[in-house]
């Protein structure tokens, strides 16, 4: 919040004091980028003056249910949080509301476009000209945003959504992850990904995984689109989503990164001393010859009680863009018209997706495809005992 408040702050009389400035949040999967996106920006939202002051105190539940400790609407700095996708921006707008950081939705929580819409000039029939910023936001928080258009469509009349937000908030907050990158009107040059990202020295590397995960880095100049930013990053290293020692959590990088595929490590988990009882399970990865033997392992996952839950276990097989899916639409060619997951073993014993010709067969797969993706793993799985 410090560092945040001295780039809001600008640096005095220096040349650099009026540029718009960029932050990359970065890390793989797990490592909490949209858990420390979404508490900044509550904490900016309500923690911080028109002057880029903080509240002096430190204590974090204290500020949670003191409201005396939090500055007025009309005081709130202009803070927007920006996702492009529906889904993810419909959950934004409800803890925003909740948290009441707004009153109605789409006032905080935007897509890009509407919120570059709002910050431009207008034609004589109110049409935005994204060419044309009018004012600034003091901070732009986007989740997702390699999901940031770098061409204009039907709803995005300018070149870059980037470029766009910079030119409408005096600092920008951005997770992005350019391996996630999806659709051709998403895509980055080699040079553009070049100037964002550039690539850190191997020692530079082994001291941010060491000791300085989560640190604001310097600010250095950035030169795109014929107008000058400062660009900054924060990388996160540490894993939350995976209870695994570091061999295995290598192993599962380097798999998902496509790098190799390592001899699988064994996890012995982590026991407390004094009791002999485990403090962190082992954590297994199996691999499987089949899916079916993949699905039936996962089913009787799902029956274990999982630690906390009053239910049933947490279990499941997540199917990705490989597979047909229409969201809020019933399957007709379901039963349950659901949109399931099918695959059938052909004569020569190749798993191939449908249902294969005639009878459903014992070998026949059948899993209810998930629409949020989680971790996919092809021939294997991990999980956690």
């Amino acid at each position: 919040m410090d560092a945040l408040s001295e780039a809001l702050a600008g640096s005095g009389d220096s040349a650099d004091s009026g540029l718009s400035r960029l932050i990359f949040v970065q890390g793989v999967a797990g490592t909490g980028k949209t858990v420390l996106l979404s508490h900044l920006f509550y904490r900016i939202a309500t923690e911080m003056d028109i002057n880029g002051r903080i509240n002096d105190e430190d204590d974090e539940d204290i500020l949670e249910t003191d409201s005396s400790l939090k500055i007025s609407k009309e005081d709130r700095r202009k803070a927007y949080i920006l996702v492009n996708h529906n889904q993810q921006m419909h959950v934004y707008n409800q803890i925003a509301s909740k948290l009441g950081l707004q009153k109605h939705f789409g006032e905080v929580a935007l897509k890009p476009s509407q919120f570059i819409n709002r910050f431009s000039e207008k034609t004589t029939s109110n049409r935005a000209i994204a060419d044309k910023p009018r004012g600034k936001a003091d901070v732009v928080l986007v989740d997702e945003a390699h999901l940031l258009l770098t061409q204009g469509d039907q709803g995005y009349s300018g070149k870059n959504m980037l470029h766009d937000l910079l030119r409408r908030a005096k600092v920008v907050i951005a997770v992005f992850d350019p391996n996630q990158i999806l659709q051709t009107s998403q895509r980055w040059s080699e040079e553009d990904q070049d100037m964002l990202f550039p690539q850190q020295a191997e020692s530079d590397v082994q001291k941010t995984a060491a000791g300085y995960s989560g640190q604001l880095e310097r600010f250095v100049p950035l030169n795109m689109w014929g107008d000058h930013y400062l660009l900054s990053r924060i990388c996160l290293h540490r894993q939350f989503r995976i209870a695994a020692d570091d061999a295995t959590i290598r192993w599962i990088d380097d798999f998902a990164d496509g790098k190799r595929i390592g001899r699988i490590p064994q996890d012995i988990g982590e026991k407390d001393r004094k009791t002999g009882e485990y403090v962190r399970e082992p954590f297994e990865i199996r691999v499987f010859d089949s899916p079916v033997g993949l699905f039936k392992a996962i089913k009787e996952k799902a029956y274990l009680k999982a630690s906390g839950v009053d239910g049933c276990g947490l279990s499941r097989v997540v199917a990705t863009y490989d597979w047909e899916y229409k969201g809020g639409k019933i399957n007709d060619s379901s039963p349950d018209g659901l949109w399931n997951v099918e695959m059938h073993r052909d004569a020569q014993g190749v798993w191939r997706m449908g249902s294969g010709s005639g009878e459903c067969r014992e070998d026949t797969m059948r899993l209810i495809l998930m629409e949020e993706l989680i971790i996919s793993v092809i021939h294997g799985i991990t999980k956690s005992r």
